[in-house]
């Protein structure tokens, strides 16, 4: 007897699955497989042998907890499920879709039309770089179905990742001679990159988005550290995609040239690090 195995070619890199648990046990937390953990299905398909995952699991939903089914609620009641005014965007967007850590809406200058820029959430560090906020297509692809759901026809409303808006702090500092330079410049170095990224998850201090960034507050964040003795001096630089970086002035709130564009932190910031004993 022969048989002919049907072929699904699936245009694209991923799957979705969904793990499944008995009624009465609630998880709060979503799971990601390790690469290479799958190798077979539970059920055995004819002429399949093995099962190729060379990527770690990503995404994921838990289980809603009773205070985000209240929040969830509270906030339906309050909008009737409809995008309206700008704060509507933020609750309603940010609710559904927990990838996303904060959403900007910002209406064209010439038309009718608005844009909706989101910034991802990196709770979970599955990014390559949790400095960098990235968003997939298929997650836009999602929001702008969701939008579109809500909104009137003439909102003419699109979802879109921000631009990036590179920052690089130039400093000199002076440090007691508890530490070494090496180890002084990855701490501090560390520190910047987390103060400029709030969609991470940290104990050090951090900037809110579309707040401005003042040289008195980075240089207090510096200062905090035990084994820094003072900042000597400090410049901040900022660069958009494919331009030079721009010295700015220090007296000023430090703001994207764009309302289009994200702070993201430079990957290694300019320090010289002088040891004084």
């Amino acid at each position: 007897n022969s048989w002919q195995l049907d072929l699904s070619y699936i245009n694209t890199n991923g799957v979705k699955l969904e793990r499944k648990f008995s009624p009465d046990i609630r998880i709060n937390e979503s799971f990601h497989l390790q690469a290479n953990k799958i190798v077979l299905p539970p059920a055995t398909v004819p002429g399949l042998t093995s099962v190729c995952q060379p990527f770690p699991s990503f995404g994921g939903k838990p289980d809603e907890t009773e205070i985000q089914m209240n929040q969830r609620v509270a906030i339906d009641i309050g909008t009737k499920g409809q995008l309206v005014c700008r704060g509507d965007y933020f609750k309603l967007i940010t609710t559904k879709f927990p990838e996303i850590y904060y959403c900007k809406v910002v209406k064209e200058r010439k038309g009718k039309g608005c844009n909706l820029f989101l910034v991802g959430n990196n709770a979970n560090d599955l990014w390559a770089s949790p400095f960098l906020p990235l968003i997939s297509n298929s997650l836009l692809a999602e929001v702008n179905d969701y939008v579109a759901k809500r909104t009137s026809i003439f909102a003419n409303v699109m979802c879109a990742a921000f631009g990036l808006e590179e920052v690089k702090f130039k400093a000199t500092i002076t440090i007691n001679s508890s530490v070494g330079s090496d180890f002084a410049k990855a701490d501090i170095n560390n520190r910047l990159n987390y103060y400029l990224s709030p969609w991470t998850s940290t104990v050090f201090s951090q900037i809110s988005i579309d707040s401005p960034i003042y040289i008195e507050e980075v240089i207090r964040i510096i200062t905090e550290l035990n084994y820094v003795k003072m900042v000597n001096t400090l410049i901040v630089q900022t660069a958009t995609s494919g331009s030079d970086l721009v010295n700015l002035n220090s007296g000023n709130a430090i703001i994207p040239s764009q309302q289009s564009l994200l702070f993201v932190s430079a990957k290694t910031h300019d320090l010289t690090i002088k040891v004084e004993l």
